[in-house]
């Protein structure tokens, strides 16, 4: 990555600093302590959708056995948690979404602070899984595909619910 106009990143004069020594110790500490920061997403990420699997598991098992034991059920009964539960998945989207863009902030201002750090580890990564020939899928991509498949279910059930 160049340094350009678009770089919120900024160095400090290093000349207020005792000694470049522990300006540079400032420095690579502070980049630690963010990568840190940076991991934790992760941790966000898998909560998020443990949180939501565990629901709509709950949910969908609700929903699941009403139909299948063929009670006697009012459309309307039926069609509220069906509905919910599809509004449940549209949130679940936006918060991956919004952990995405921030996960995806972090690691532009970690390639930002390796500029000026002796190796640039997160920026070689993203080039080489960028090159041409590589098969990769951005996990971000991956953790969508729940949310919208839960969501087609019960979309499913809500047809299947119309038409009894």
């Amino acid at each position: 990555m160049n340094q350009s106009d678009n770089m919120y990143i900024q160095q400090n004069n290093k000349e207020n600093y005792p000694t470049p020594e522990l300006y540079q110790n400032h420095s690579f500490e502070q980049y630690k302590h963010f990568i840190d920061i940076s991991l934790k997403y992760w941790e966000q990420m898998n909560s998020v959708n443990t949180f939501f699997i565990s629901a709509n598991t709950a949910i969908l098992t609700g929903l699941s056995y009403l139909i299948i034991e063929k009670l006697k059920f009012n459309v309307f009964i039926m069609l509220a948690p069906t509905l919910a539960a599809i509004l449940f998945c549209i949130q679940w989207l936006l918060i991956i979404r919004s952990l995405q863009k921030t996960n995806k902030a972090r690691m532009i201002t970690i390639q930002e602070m390796e500029i000026f750090l002796p190796f640039q580890p997160y920026s070689a990564e993203w080039k080489r899984l960028n090159e041409k020939g590589q098969r990769y899928i951005r996990i971000q991509i991956l953790y969508m595909i729940m949310p919208i498949s839960t969501m087609l279910i019960y979309l499913t059930l809500l047809i299947y619910i119309l038409t009894q």
